[in-house]
């Protein structure tokens, strides 16, 4: 599909853009994603989405911020992030691989360079997708990755400088809790969605919610 040629369509707010218009942006927002390297692509929605919260929860006792064997934890109540994310009426859910033969590394720290590049490719779709949802006039868009932001990002970093004292997070553009992290199942959303798993190779799953 052609780019929209309206020069006011992209400052416009999606409630004040005719239904046809906001198709074609998710059909766009579809293809961006793909174009970035995405294997698969869908158009979901808030009421769309599976969530479990026992993929939220992580045992305190291992909660060290600066070697984490879990996903990073989201200090907010699930049951309020959860009736955000249902208000949302686009998402775009998107899966990448993992390279051939390599195991999977969970929610902690990533040792195998490759799999932190499949992680750094999951997070540039999701950078990618929020930008062109924002300038489409879609400002409150957020996204979640795959692999935990800690090990993808900063793995080079002694600590997290979000956690120094005085200092923010020096991805503030790349870093986003995981799907699991904020108790969304990414798999059960594949099979729901037909995104087929490859067999043997790790499917890694991204999800930006548009609005």
């Amino acid at each position: 599909m052609p780019p929209n040629t309206d020069p006011h369509h992209y400052s416009k707010a999606p409630k004040q853009k005719d239904p046809a218009l906001i198709a074609q942006d998710m059909e766009e927002l579809l293809k961006l994603a793909l174009d970035r390297g995405a294997r698969e692509v869908r158009l979901t929605s808030g009421r769309a989405l599976v969530f479990d919260e026992s993929l939220a929860r992580v045992d305190p006792a291992l909660e060290d911020p600066d070697n984490l064997t879990e996903h990073w934890p989201v200090r907010m109540p699930l049951d309020s992030l959860w009736d955000s994310f249902r208000s949302f009426k686009y998402g775009v859910f998107f899966c990448c691989l993992a390279p051939l033969g390599m195991p999977d590394q969970g929610q902690g720290w990533i040792e195998d360079v490759y799999y932190r590049q499949a992680c750094l490719q999951a997070a540039s779709i999701i950078t990618a997708l929020e930008s062109d949802a924002f300038n489409r006039g879609y400002h409150m868009t957020s996204g979640f990755g795959a692999g935990n932001c800690r090990s993808v990002l900063c793995h080079k970093e002694s600590r997290c400088q979000a956690l120094v004292r005085a200092k923010g997070c020096i991805h503030p553009y790349k870093a986003r809790p995981t799907l699991a992290a904020v108790g969304i199942d990414a798999k059960a959303m594949a099979r729901n969605l037909d995104v087929p798993l490859v067999p043997d190779r790790v499917n890694l799953y991204g999800l930006v919610m548009v609005g």
